[in-house]
């Protein structure tokens, strides 16, 4: 049986210096050769940029040192609806939603705005038929909708398009047959409005004709605090519910804290009890956000960052992925003395060259 140990080389002053001596059990006749040492020289497409540290810069990406070193990728003002990225070690633009660079030049960045161009509709080159709208990045009106003008319109409920385009849904004369309680009387917490594509006298926003009768009190339930009819005259609340705003609150499992419904065992705002929020780092997100687990608070870290101080205050402060003090994990160290990085949360080797190495 033979056991295979890292030994550890260093660059000085351009040569190797000697490696740590192997140690085999006293049972083993065959000592093996050395594996790993330290290295110091960065792996593509890592780099040590500026006073970022150590192999810390990785130029496939980053846009201040995009392939290289202090190659920075250009800023882009708002007209052009576009933000650099770095793709691959190459700066390219990411284009803003319904936006294209449809002429492939970066340099005016996303020119065409996909929502309603009908040349680029929802995409470079899809073209609308002669006269149809680009209405929302799709060429024509989607089902229920109808062209008016430049835009689309439901004209079975819009108040401003009622039946036909252009058709505003205002009082009627006074013989109006519409005026169905009599001439110009205008029931209480009631408007004009369009239904099924006629104007009609219909109830206010948050207001219903929940006993149906109109005519004799107008629309008399304020749906916003009725648990009877919460949000609309047909839904209910269950027990031990309440009407808050046109919502049932609280569901089974859940407890009201103000005007909202939590559950208590996970809430961070609201953790174990209303009010009682979790602690998270000093000023905001710093790498983590806190938690809660079963009613009692914790802090969870994002990925490739750790919270090696135990410290709430300053969140999870370490990036362990390229951290030589706490490589991978809080614990693991890389050899500072010899210069080696951290990369990819695994402190950098490489295999050794010739040397004693075995005794």
């Amino acid at each position: 049986m033979t056991l295979t140990m890292q030994a550890s080389c260093a660059r000085s002053g351009g040569s190797e210096v000697d490696a740590d001596p192997l140690l085999a059990p006293p049972e083993s006749k065959n000592p093996v050769a050395l594996a790993v040492c330290v290295s110091t020289d960065c792996p593509a497409p890592w780099a040590t940029c500026g006073d970022a540290g150590l192999c810390k810069t990785n130029t496939s990406r980053d846009i201040e040192h995009c392939g290289a070193c202090g190659n920075a990728c250009p800023s882009m003002p708002k007209s052009f609806h576009a933000t650099p990225v770095c793709s691959k070690s190459t700066c390219t633009i990411a284009c803003d939603e319904l936006s294209a660079d449809c002429n492939h030049d970066a340099a005016d960045g996303c020119e065409v705005f996909t929502g309603d161009d009908p040349k680029n509709c929802g995409g470079c080159g899809n073209v609308c038929k002669d006269g149809e709208l680009c209405w929302k990045g799709a060429c024509g009106c989607p089902s229920g909708f109808t062209q008016c003008g430049n835009d689309c319109k439901n004209l079975q409920s819009d108040g401003l398009n009622c039946g036909s385009c252009g058709k505003h849904c205002v009082a009627p004369p006074s013989n109006d047959p519409e005026w169905i309680c009599g001439p110009s009387v205008q029931p209480d917490n009631t408007g004009w409005g369009c239904a099924g594509g006629t104007c009609k006298i219909a109830c206010e926003p948050l207001f219903g004709d929940c006993d149906a009768n109109l005519c004799s009190n107008g629309c008399e339930t304020d749906l916003t605090n009725d648990p009877l009819h919460c949000g609309s005259c047909t839904r209910a609340c269950g027990a031990n519910q309440q009407c808050v705003n046109g919502t049932c609150l609280c569901p089974s499992g859940t407890t009201r804290c103000g005007n909202r419904c939590v559950d208590l065992g996970s809430d961070a705002s609201n953790c174990g009890a209303c009010g009682n929020g979790c602690d998270g780092a000093e000023g905001g997100d710093a790498n983590g956000i806190p938690t809660c687990t079963k009613g009692r608070c914790g802090y969870l870290c994002y990925a490739g960052f750790a919270d090696c101080d135990h410290r709430i205050d300053n969140g999870c402060e370490v990036e362990i992925g390229t951290d030589p003090l706490h490589c991978g994990s809080c614990t693991t160290k890389c050899d500072g003395e010899r210069g080696q990085p951290c990369v990819e949360g695994k402190c950098l080797t490489k295999p050794c060259g010739p040397g004693p190495g075995v005794f």
